[in-house]
């Protein structure tokens, strides 16, 4: 129930975050996040223009904000990850999704685990009594690192979680608040050069193949009126995932484009795996997860939440 005010709070508040829309406009909304990258070619090169969509990024906050978002009509999509999404409908919302945008994989080393030099953490058993920085209570990878230390017979309990911002990690560690940060490969690259930290474990690598990561959703009451757009919308991803299998150069710009990154700065951050399909075996590890770790009740039908 607290996490059903605080988004409906974040729905009267997030009427403000996104410019008025004409009737045919559709506001997707996200935040600065390389899974959609689909998604930032596909606008970059003009495809949605293509198959006659009227389709404009915004610039989301938080990925918390973007459920309260699509809630209050200030955006009629939004690219969320999934816990965010599983804890969102668990609390009440009515929300659906309708594609992926990046799942996980044995070879993913987008995201990293890392320790301070001198942390004393070498194997995953050392976590216990450590303090780890995570970039939210609840979040993605808050949920992920959690499972990876359940996976090694460590009980997660036995660690302490502290909310730390990506691009604080490096400074937190140094300074000694805090063991170990689960952060994106971009951000543990530069701990590493700089030689405050290393690297322990890839997790993504030991997780089940082909879960998603982050959906593109919308209120169950939209996707009901707006079925065709939708359809569109999923062919415009289908044919940027496919542009980008031959075409890394094209993945790197939609990489710019989205996130507004320097063009060099995106030749060289890590790229994710684009899979913009979407089942509900998708959703399988996660949901799980949420549910053993009380976020969520087990009362949850992914076949209702993913649209055919």
């Amino acid at each position: 129930m607290k996490l059903l005010r605080r988004v409906l709070l974040g729905a009267v508040l997030a009427c403000g975050l996104a410019g008025a829309s004409h009737a045919d406009e559709i506001r997707l909304g996200h935040t600065i996040n390389p899974a959609p990258v689909a998604i930032f070619m596909a606008d970059r090169q003009g495809i949605f223009a293509e198959k006659g969509l009227d389709l404009r990024l915004e610039v989301m906050t938080a990925d918390p904000v973007i459920p309260a978002a699509l809630l209050s009509g200030s955006i009629e999509m939004g690219t969320v990850t999934v816990t965010t999404f599983l804890s969102a409908v668990g609390n009440g919302l009515d929300l659906v999704a309708f594609a992926g945008t990046s799942s996980t994989t044995t070879t993913s080393k987008d995201v990293a685990l890392v320790v301070g030099t001198n942390s004393g953490i070498e194997s995953p058993a050392d976590f216990a009594g450590k303090t780890v920085g995570v970039p939210g209570i609840g979040a993605l990878l808050d949920v992920m690192f959690r499972e990876w230390l359940k996976m090694h017979g460590v009980d997660p309990a036995s660690v302490t979680y502290i909310e730390v911002p990506f691009p604080q990690h490096a400074a937190q560690i140094q300074a000694g608040r805090i063991d170990a940060a689960i952060t994106p490969a971009q951000f543990a690259a530069t701990m590493v050069t700089e030689g405050h930290a290393r690297i322990v474990a890839h997790p993504v690598t030991e997780l089940p193949e082909g879960q998603q990561t982050v959906l593109v959703a919308s209120t169950r009451e939209w996707a009901a009126a707006n079925g065709d757009r939708i359809a569109a919308f999923r062919a415009v991803v289908a044919r940027a995932q496919e542009i980008g299998k031959t075409d890394e150069e094209a993945i790197r710009a939609g990489l710019s484009h989205g996130m507004k990154l320097p063009p060099e700065v995106a030749a060289r951050a890590p790229l994710p795996h684009i899979d913009v399909s979407l089942s509900s075996a998708q959703l399988a590890f996660w949901r799980d997860a949420l549910v053993s770790q009380g976020r969520i009740g087990d009362n949850i039908d992914l076949d209702t939440l993913v649209l055919p």
